[in-house]
């Protein structure tokens, strides 16, 4: 719960920032990446996640999680050695989209912090992170049993 709280809250930071006339403009400044929008009609039960080919999946929020909890996912993505190549002090946005039987499909990373990056180092940056989180497949339990695709969302200072 105290995850979903500061995403909110990071949610409406955020977009408060964001000069926009629709919610789904606010929202694409955080969740969205090279592809576009990926994350949109956000609440605390549900999302609707936009895969890279563009398709739309109503998805459960929280009903998957890291075995061991997300402290456990977050000490292994910093001790991979990962943060010790990319040290940028940033709280970045992730989102795992998952099949029915918990295999990774798509490993999303927001491109709000971008213009934090150097450009020299951003298509490494985002590609090892996407990498490592991919390499997570079999880490992962539903909390809720019989839903067609899964989502899991969380950040992770880098």
């Amino acid at each position: 719960m105290h995850k979903l709280v500061f995403i909110n809250i990071a949610i409406i930071i955020l977009c408060s920032c964001t000069a926009s006339a629709s919610m789904e403009n606010k929202y694409s400044g955080i969740f969205c990446d090279e592809n576009g929008v990926f994350l949109e009609n956000i609440n605390d039960t549900s999302a609707v996640f936009i895969s890279t080919s563009h398709k739309r999946y109503l998805v459960k929020m929280n009903a998957v999680e890291y075995i061991g909890g997300e402290n456990q996912l977050i000490d292994d993505i910093r001790y991979s050695g990962i943060n010790d190549k990319y040290e940028m002090n940033i709280r970045q946005f992730f989102v795992i989209f998952f099949d029915n039987n918990m295999n990774i499909i798509e490993v999303r990373m927001s491109n709000y912090f971008d213009n934090f990056i150097s450009s020299s180092l951003l298509s490494s940056y985002k590609k090892d992170y996407i990498n490592l989180i991919k390499q997570s497949q079999g880490k992962w339990q539903k909390r809720i049993a019989d839903e067609k695709f899964y989502l899991y969302v969380f950040y992770v200072r880098t």
